[in-house]
């Protein structure tokens, strides 16, 4: 997730102003309690959530983000900011950057196989329907088992949430 503290427009010297809530690719936005703004981006099949502290964004602000962040989360904090640089642009994304699955597209993908599962289909069952027949049928029975293994991990997170595991997300 990328974070961003906004300034009224103005309030900033010699700052870029945005208008966030009329880019394009926006999904998806939010107040939390604490009012802090969630907004989920799409650009070229790649996603990115950003929460956003200060100022209403439904008004042209100033958006400023840490330059130093610690060195595990340095990778993902640029990644982010590229993202959001292209977004704004209106370039798609980098056709070799790294694709990186977020935390709501892997929740996602948990709760559509735990879905499959309460529903009864088989592992292979649910692969076809979220990754397509052409994929199961040429990846189902690697060495490596990585795409049964995945579907399976994803189904043992799902029961694991639904059995209260769910409670440390919210936390």
């Amino acid at each position: 997730m990328f974070e961003a503290t906004a300034f009224p427009a103005g309030s900033v010297p010699n700052a870029q102003k945005y208008c966030i809530l009329e880019l394009p690719g926006l999904r998806r936005s939010a107040v939390t309690e604490d009012g802090s703004q969630h907004l989920l981006f799409e650009n070229s099949g790649q996603t990115l959530q950003i929460r956003v502290r200060g100022a209403d964004l439904s008004d042209p602000v100033h958006l400023l983000t840490e330059a130093i962040v610690v060195p595990s989360d340095l990778k993902t904090h640029l990644n982010s900011l590229e993202c959001f640089n292209r977004l704004y642009t209106g370039l798609r994304a980098a056709p070799n950057s790294p694709r990186q699955t977020s935390k709501p597209q892997r929740l996602r993908l948990v709760l559509r196989v735990l879905d499959g599962r309460l529903a009864g289909a088989s592992y292979r069952e649910i692969a076809i329907v979220l990754f397509g027949r052409d994929r199961v049928e040429s990846d189902w029975e690697a060495p490596d088992d990585h795409l049964k293994n995945r579907v399976r991990r994803a189904a043992q997170r799902g029961k694991f949430l639904m059995k209260g595991g769910y409670r440390g997300l919210l936390a």
